[in-house]
């Protein structure tokens, strides 16, 4: 008996799979695309007030606070991405089951492929912590 069932009920479950997914897909995709440009435009002004404190030091508490709250998202964010990275690896392995579900796994990686572009940004501030 071959594992799984039927080739075309495996199929069909993936069809039927990937109809249900296409609207929180959809969601995901403008969620992602928002975090990414929220970071994207808080960047000059974390860098810069980031770069202050190194340059100057922390004037006052708000500084310390600051440079400890962005220090607790970096952290986060180590600990997150390469969750996010295993995510999008099995959306794309997954999404080889058929042609829709390869398309909706695809968008699924697109998505979270924005929120790991951050990246490059957080690098910049922990650089100046």
């Amino acid at each position: 008996m071959e594992s799984g069932g039927p080739p075309s009920a495996r199929l069909f479950i993936a069809n039927e799979l990937a109809s249900e997914l296409e609207e929180p897909v959809s969601r995901l995709a403008v969620l992602a695309g928002d975090y990414r440009l929220s970071i994207e435009r808080m960047h000059p002004g974390i860098t810069y007030a980031l770069s202050l404190i190194r340059d100057q030091g922390a004037a006052d508490e708000d500084s310390v606070t600051f440079h400890d709250t962005v220090a607790g998202m970096l952290k986060a964010s180590e600990e997150t991405f390469p969750a996010i990275e295993y995510f999008r690896d099995a959306a794309l392995k997954t999404g080889e089951a058929s042609r829709s579900l390869r398309r909706v796994n695809g968008r699924i990686a697109s998505s979270l492929n924005q929120i790991l572009d951050t990246r490059r940004i957080f690098d910049v501030w922990r650089n100046l912590l």
